[in-house]
C-alpha cells in the first residue's frame, strides 16, 4: 500500500525538512528517493556540510 514518507536531512546544527515528502509503493521506492533527494540537494549546494560518502 503506497504511503507518504517525508526525509529531514540533519548535520550539525543544520536541517533541511521536506515539507512535500514523496508516496512510495515500498522501503527500494522510498531508499531511492531519497538517494535522489540528497543528490539533488548536494548538486545545489544546499548540502556543502555534509560529509560525502
Amino acid at each position: 500500500m503506497p504511503a507518504r514518507d517525508f526525509f529531514r536531512l540533519i548535520s550539525g546544527s543544520m536541517a533541511i525538512e521536506d515539507v512535500t515528502g514523496v508516496v512510495a509503493d515500498g522501503d527500494d521506492q522510498v531508499r531511492s528517493e531519497a538517494l535522489a533527494t540528497i543528490k539533488e540537494f548536494r548538486e545545489a549546494g544546499l548540502l556543502s556540510e555534509v560529509e560525502k560518502n
